[in-house]
């Protein structure tokens, strides 16, 4: 028997293994990719987000979510889909200025802050998305209370009195 050589291309470059930050904290997330699915158990359709954090320790880690998509004007979970987008850059004003159709090129390849929380006994990790003047504020407080340095935080921080802009939104 002869040994048989072979060989192919693959693209690695958007590809990730699932393994989400070890520990609870605020990340910097990149939207790789997403995906619509039925729920098993409830037969919601939903989209699943992938996403893989850009800076700091955590750097490579992924985060994913996913989000029931609305069955009604008056939907509670259209509140999910505004904070989400907020996160990720949008214009909280002018999504209200008129109804949007959503589509994955608002979501792919946007960067936004999330609060990660691992799961706890066998549950779900816990996961908030926030606006980036918060997500920073509450970095720079945590920095205070804990001692340690986010320089990854310092070196894309294009205003200097994060929390006082903040408070000032």
């Amino acid at each position: 028997m002869s040994k048989d050589n072979w060989s192919f291309k693959v693209d690695f470059s958007n590809q990730y293994i699932n393994s989400p930050p070890p520990e609870a904290g605020i990340y910097k997330v990149k939207i790789t990719s997403s995906e619509q699915y039925e729920a098993k158990s409830s037969g919601n359709k939903r989209i699943r987000f992938n996403g893989v954090v850009v800076d700091g320790p955590a750097k490579g880690c992924t985060i994913n979510d996913g989000i029931n998509i609305p069955t009604r004007k008056d939907d509670p979970v259209i509140s999910f889909w505004m904070r989400f987008l907020v996160a990720l850059g949008h214009d909280q004003e002018g999504l209200r200025e008129k109804v949007s159709k959503l589509s994955s090129t608002l979501f792919e390849d946007r960067e936004g802050y999330c609060h990660y929380t691992p799961p706890v006994d066998g549950g779900w990790p816990q996961k908030r998305w926030l606006p980036e003047a918060q997500a920073k504020a509450l970095l720079v407080e945590e920095e205070k209370a804990d001692g340690k340095s986010k320089d990854f935080l310092k070196e894309n921080s294009e205003d200097e009195d994060v929390l006082g802009s903040f408070l000032n939104m």
